[in-house]
């Protein structure tokens, strides 16, 4: 959190995003931290947060999603209003407001996750399509029910416009040029209700060379002088190629030509290539790969590194060039010119990852769909502009000839630390296109550092009263223990229908207590003016004497339904009673969890200290609450759950059914406690077909159950197979896997 609290403008932007839910546009020329800062906002806010990029690569390299995968966005481009007459080829392509609702495929738990979505970052948002903004507008706004710009979600956008623009197809800009003045995504109707607080961030740690800064600034915003142009084109040479056996690295605008370059220069290298394919587990799309599946060097190769060094040495960053000194299939070793010591190269893993709601905890929480490992290199004689986007190079080589796009000679000379390392392979003409002028006229509207207080004296209060509301609503409580737990509860079986209805009688006296003196804080609540100077002060003070409460009443529900599961534990066996039970203790949790998430909240507004979300919301719940004791949210080792069963005396069938798992998964479960001892094996199998088994294992040198089988014939299953080899190995009568 170091640059949180040195740097002013990462402190203002994220005290901005915390303390109210403004709509925020973070930007800045490269290499200002905005990359930095998005990581940090997602380590330390405590919204409910997730991450999306237009495109998969971008949103692997954030950490996130893709907006078309968030959303279940449809192809081809949206109208916020009915389209009555468009040629009928494009037409199929085009999504008005009642297409898009009525080919929305998603289910009740995505409808729930982003119901609880609190912050959506998308990052990269030069390249997002101002119809699909509206587009993902108009789905939360259907979602969520309702109808404020993005249903009432907050947005944080990342990305600088002066790089390249969003991608549309000729024909479908033929269409949308019809409601929209350009591509960008500030050109959205959604945002003409409430436009973005624009935050630039304008500390540059990539460029140290205050006339190379002067000069891309007149690039950015279309106001190039004579002078700085001239000194630009003074770096032309005729003599570049010879440069690029030194470390240099050759920037053009078209993919084929950089391919054409780097397979060139590495077939003409002498020594022998060696091959390095990723390593890919789970799912992991291809258009989503940060890198080469297949990567193919030689010694003597010119490759850059695509992540930063995490180690402690920080020996290499994303865009530095070196060249394969020494290699073999199972080692990489790079050197660099101006440094002794070479580099050897470690695989680095990329997580591709969907959020999914917790539905006990209510929290949104990252699932691992899978990962792409990979050397961090790549080859680096030449990239095209787009691939630089983001890197870092001290020497380069433009070829900006073919400059077909608004922002491509700005992200090409961006790219360099200073001056002295450019090298230009054709000059740039007088009246080349550099930046969009729409991007340079939005971009005016920045806001600067000081007013950012102005918003936060405004907004601060007023969000402080929302989320107030917000946390201390138990209307869900109260809703769950009226209609779930109370038909569960009179459902009950004789033996167990007193201790359950004393017991819910109980809880609905102490919910419908909290209930009357939450209200009365409300009221409270309402007659304070978000105006007077000593609002906030009067809304903590509120919120301590509802925080009390809530905590003593919910902590005591816990600590009841915890006794009540000892007293009539088979009621609890039930698969559906054990179910409802433990949504309850979810609800109550979830409730603490609102609580403690607005205390830290408090504390940051007292002392300024950005916090970490994640320690701190574990180490308060971890303090407030007791283990559940419920079959089915236990955090006993699922194994010992088998177990448990087992020793009840259900079959292997029936525990299945009970526990919603695989018959095949119960029996591992089993088969584990065979080879530990814990169940003998006869409990699956006569002892008769056990010896028939071992005896056969022992004479083979290695034990293959397929083969086992195959000689065992169908009178044996399987499963008799694997539970008599568990208990030969237990036995130590064999040894086998």
């Amino acid at each position: 959190m170091e640059n949180f609290q040195q740097l002013p403008h990462f402190k203002a932007a994220f005290q901005l995003i915390q303390q109210t839910g403004q709509l925020v546009f973070i930007t800045g020329k490269a290499g200002t931290g905005k990359t930095t800062f998005l990581r940090r906002l997602v380590q330390s806010t405590l919204k409910q947060t997730v991450v999306a990029a237009p495109t998969g690569i971008a949103a692997i390299n954030a950490g996130g999603v893709t907006l078309h995968s968030l959303f279940h966005l449809p192809f081809g481009c949206f109208f916020p209003d009915p389209i009555f007459s468009m040629d009928i080829r494009l037409n199929e392509r085009i999504n008005t407001p009642e297409t898009l609702i009525s080919k929305l495929q998603m289910n009740t738990t995505k409808r729930d996750l982003l119901r609880s979505i609190e912050l959506l970052i998308i990052d990269e948002v030069s390249m997002l399509r101002a119809d699909t903004l509206d587009a993902i507008d108009h789905i939360l706004k259907h979602v969520r029910n309702n109808r404020a710009p993005f249903g009432g979600l907050q947005v944080v956008f990342f990305g600088d416009l002066m790089q390249l623009p969003p991608v549309v197809k000729t024909d479908e800009w033929t269409a949308l040029n019809t409601l929209y003045k350009s591509p960008f995504f500030f050109e959205a109707k959604a945002l003409s209700q409430s436009a973005p607080v624009i935050v630039e961030f304008d500390h540059v740690f990539r460029q140290k060379d205050d006339d190379f800064l002067q000069i891309l600034n007149e690039f950015r915003t279309n106001e190039v002088s004579e002078d700085s142009l001239e000194l630009i084109n003074s770096h032309f040479s005729n003599d570049y190629e010879a440069l690029m056996d030194e470390s240099y690295i050759y920037i053009t605008t078209h993919n084929r030509k950089a391919d054409y370059i780097n397979t060139s220069r590495l077939n003409n290298l002498p020594d022998q290539s060696f091959y390095y394919k990723a390593g890919i587990k789970g799912v992991f799309p291809e258009n989503s790969y940060p890198n080469t599946s297949d990567i193919q060097l030689k010694k003597g190769a010119q490759v850059m590194f695509i992540k930063n060094d995490t180690s402690d040495q920080r020996r290499y960053y994303n865009g530095k060039i070196g060249k394969i000194s020494a290699l073999d299939q199972s080692m990489i070793e790079v050197s660099f010119p101006d440094e002794d010591e070479p580099v050897i190269v470690n695989k680095y893993l990329w997580e591709n990852k969907r959020y999914q709601l917790n539905k006990t905890t209510n929290e949104i929480e990252e699932d691992l769909q899978g990962t792409f490992e990979q050397y961090p290199i790549r080859l680096a004689w030449a990239i095209t502009v787009h691939k630089s986007q983001g890197l870092t190079f001290e020497r380069a080589i433009l070829d900006l000839t073919d400059s077909f796009a608004p922002g491509q000679i700005y992200v090409a000379l961006s790219r360099l630390t200073a001056l002295d390392g450019l090298v230009l392979a054709s000059k740039i003409p007088h009246k080349a296109y550099f930046s969009s002028p729409s991007v340079v006229e939005f971009s005016a509207n920045v806001i600067e550092h000081s007013d950012i207080n102005q918003i936060l004296d405004f907004e601060t209060p007023i969000y402080i009263k929302k989320r107030l509301f917000e946390t201390f609503d138990i209307s869900g409580l109260l809703k769950f223990n009226q209609f779930s737990l109370k038909r569960v509860v009179r459902s009950g079986e004789e033996e167990f229908i007193k201790p359950l209805l004393n017991w819910h009688d109980n809880l609905t006296s102490k919910l419908n207590n909290l209930s009357s003196i939450l209200n009365n804080c409300h009221s409270k609540l309402f007659k304070i003016s978000t105006d007077s100077a000593d609002s906030i002060q009067q809304q903590q003070l509120i919120f301590e004497e509802m925080e009390l409460v809530l905590h003593q009443t919910v902590k005591q529900c816990i600590h009841d339904l915890e006794e009540l599961n000892f007293a009539v534990r088979p009621f609890f066996k039930k698969r559906e009673n054990a179910k409802v039970f433990n949504q309850f203790n979810g609800l109550l949790q979830a409730e603490l969890k609102k609580s403690s998430t607005l205390k830290q909240f408090f504390n940051f507004l007292s002392f300024g200290e950005i916090p970490n979300q994640r320690e701190f919301i574990q180490k308060e719940i971890s303090n407030q609450s007791s283990s559940n004791h419920f079959e089915s949210t236990s955090k006993q080792d699922t194994k010992e759950i088998s177990l448990s069963f087992f020793e009840q005396g259900l079959s292997i069938k029936e525990i299945a059914v009970e526990r919603e798992l695989s018959e095949g998964t119960i029996t591992s479960h089993l088969i584990h406690w065979v080879l530990k001892g814990k169940i003998p094996s006869n409990h699956f199998l006569e002892k008769e077909k056990e010896d028939i088994i071992i005896n056969l294992a022992k004479e083979q040198k290695e034990i293959k159950l397929k083969e086992l089988k195959e000689t065992l014939g169908d009178e044996f299953s399987y499963d008799e197979i694997k539970f008599a080899l568990a208990h030969a190995n237990f036995k130590g009568l064999i040894t086998s896997s």
